[in-house]
């Protein structure tokens, strides 16, 4: 059965080398249609990084603080339809690249080219009138928060009116119900799944993506910070507001395939005074992990998804732990918005063990000094 999956994904990948020039494409930032909405203006983000620390090889994007994020839209598309996992087509069938994240890159990496040019061959299911929130990232928990929700944010005032439906991807269906009725009262009628390779959208309400590139060739995603605080605020009321109290936390990745830190037990050994708690953030609806961070005083974690959950931090000092092998520019995720947030960082590199992108890391005494000095320089400890 591998085997004969493996055999047509090769297939597909080669048929797609072919029929790829053949697939008209459609960039909405560059060419924006006649009806397309303007949102928010095209403007500069400044990352304030005066509250980090940051040990180890400096990345490429360092030297940068002023970076350009593009406008964000909306249009309504007529008769559109998804293809595949989240790329949208226009009537007129042209690949929306919006849907893919704005880059053609990740259109090729869809593997859809031959499903568009015989999509009216394949079984359809109908909707009347959705907003798509599916792509080629959107079951990843980092880039559904700060993408997928952030396209969400955008356009609230339109979910007033009952037609408008979020169209979600079936995968994780439970989950992102979930989320969608915590952050935005949305109940289980106003989102809807399906399973076909083919989705007719007779209305649909196609919005940008939050964020934008910087850097061509390099490509360091900037995510707005009227996102990022709109999630701040919006979790805080979602769980009645921030009460006084913090709980210091690590939060561990036991269950996770790597980035582990395989001696946990030193934490608790090192730094006594702040009676640690170890937290396992799969076993925690998404309302406790708001509730968790927003109450958070110390957060020690490995770089992962989970951090996303700083956008509900209120006055944490993070411990970021980054592999070293992983690539420079997925360092700049957590830096932005503990800067957004005013939140004092630190980064610390490590080299790790284990294979690729799965780094464990094991602490050392060197790597302890460098935390209980950052954390005794804000006064954690």
């Amino acid at each position: 059965m591998a085997g004969g999956m493996d055999l047509r994904f090769k297939l597909v990948k080669a048929a797609g080398r072919v029929l790829h020039p053949l697939v008209p494409q459609l960039d909405l930032r560059a060419n924006p249609l006649q009806d397309q909405v303007e949102l928010l203006p095209r403007r500069t983000v400044h990352w304030d990084l005066s509250r980090l620390t940051w040990v180890g090889p400096e990345p490429f994007w360092w030297a940068q603080r002023d970076y350009p994020l593009d406008a964000a839209f909306r249009v309504e598309l007529k008769d559109a339809e998804m293809i595949g996992h989240g790329v949208v087509v226009t009537a007129k069938g042209e690949a929306v690249l919006e849907s893919t994240l704005f880059q053609a890159s990740y259109l090729r990496r869809s593997h859809v080219d031959h499903l568009i040019l015989a999509r009216r061959l394949l079984k359809a299911e109908h909707y009347d009138a959705v907003i798509p929130l599916t792509n080629y990232l959107d079951l990843s928990y980092f880039h559904w928060t700060l993408e997928a929700v952030g396209r969400l944010a955008l356009v609230e005032d339109q979910l007033k009116d009952p037609a408008w439906k979020v169209l979600i991807s079936e995968k994780k269906a439970r989950y992102l119900r979930g989320a969608l009725e915590f952050l935005f009262g949305l109940d289980e009628a106003r989102v809807v799944s399906g399973t076909a390779k083919r989705k007719v959208m007779h209305r649909c309400l196609m919005v940008s993506n939050p964020h934008a590139r910087s850097l061509p060739g390099a490509g360091v995603e900037v995510y707005p910070p009227e996102h990022i605080r709109w999630l701040n605020t919006r979790g805080h009321e979602r769980i009645g507001g921030v009460r006084t109290g913090r709980r210091n936390i690590v939060i561990s990745r036991r269950k996770q395939i790597g980035r582990k830190i395989t001696n946990e037990e030193v934490l608790l050994a090192h730094f006594p005074q702040l009676n640690l708690e170890f937290v396992t953030l799969e076993d925690l609806s998404l309302r406790e992990q708001v509730d968790t961070f927003a109450h958070a005083g110390v957060i020690i974690a490995v770089h992962g998804a989970g951090l996303a959950n700083l956008v509900y931090a209120t006055d944490a000092a993070v411990i970021e732990l980054y592999p070293t092998p992983l690539q420079p520019k997925n360092s700049a995720y957590f830096v932005q918005i503990a800067a957004c947030l005013g939140l004092p960082h630190l980064v610390l590199h490590y080299e790790g063990t284990g294979p690729a992108p799965h780094w464990d890391v094991t602490l050392t005494t060197e790597q302890l000094d460098h935390m209980e000095r950052f954390l005794r320089k804000e006064g954690r400890v």
